[in-house]
C-alpha cells in the first residue's frame, strides 16, 4: 500500500461510521414516524462529527492553508471515545501532523501540548507500537492505515530535510523536530 491509498482508507472508515449512522436515521424515520423527534438530534450530532473530522483531515492531507487552527484539533478530539486535550498554537499543516502522531499514541486519553516545534504527550498510557514507532525513527516500514500518521509526519520531515526526535517515558513523551 502507497501513502495515497492509506490516506483515504484511514479517511474512509473514519467517516463510515457516521455516513451509515445517518443512513440508518434517515431509514427509521421512513420506517417510524413516531421517530422523527429524535431523529433532528442524532443527524445533528452525526453531521458534526463528519465535518470536524473532514476539516481536520483536509487540513492535515491536503494543501497548505490558513484554515489550520486549534479550532480543528478541539473539534476533532470531540469525535473519539478517549480524552484528549490540546494546549498550544496550531499553525501550519506540519505541527498538525505532530498533534495526529500524538493522537494515535495517547491510546487512553491525556494532553497533547504544542510548543511550535514541539509536542509533549502526557496521559495513563503511551503506546508506542512497534510498526509505527519504527516509522518515527526512520526505519522502512510498509504503509498501512495504522502507521498513516507517522508516515506522513516523516515524509513532510523528509521534504524539508528536518529530523525527528524522540523522548519517551511510560505516561510522557516528546517529539520534536530538529534541523
Amino acid at each position: 500500500m502507497n501513502l495515497t491509498e492509506a490516506i483515504v482508507v484511514k479517511i474512509s472508515h473514519d467517516l463510515a461510521g457516521g455516513i451509515g449512522a445517518m443512513a440508518s436515521t434517515t431509514e427509521l424515520m421512513e420506517i417510524d414516524p413516531t421517530f422523527i423527534s429524535e431523529a433532528g438530534k442524532m443527524l445533528k450530532q452525526n453531521s458534526l462529527m463528519l465535518m470536524a473530522r473532514l476539516r481536520f483531515y483536509r487540513a492535515l492531507f491536503g494543501a497548505e492553508t490558513r484554515e489550520i487552527n486549534a479550532t480543528i484539533i478541539s473539534d476533532y478530539l470531540k469525535t473519539w471515545g478517549q480524552k484528549i486535550t490540546f494546549e498550544g498554537v496550531v499553525e501550519n499543516r506540519l505541527q498538525l501532523s505532530l498533534v495526529a502522531v500524538g493522537i494515535i499514541l495517547l491510546v487512553q486519553g491525556g494532553t497533547i501540548t504544542l510548543h511550535e516545534k514541539k509536542v509533549i504527550l502526557q496521559g495513563p498510557e503511551i503506546s508506542f507500537r512497534p510498526d509505527f514507532e519504527s516509522v518515527l525513527l526512520g526505519k522502512k516500514v510498509p504503509v498501512t492505515p495504522e502507521t498513516l500518521e507517522a508516515h506522513w509526519l516523516m515524509h513532510q520531515l523528509n521534504a524539508l530535510d528536518k529530523k525527528l526526535l524522540m523522548m519517551k517515558k511510560s505516561k510522557t513523551a516528546s517529539l520534536e523536530i530538529s534541523e
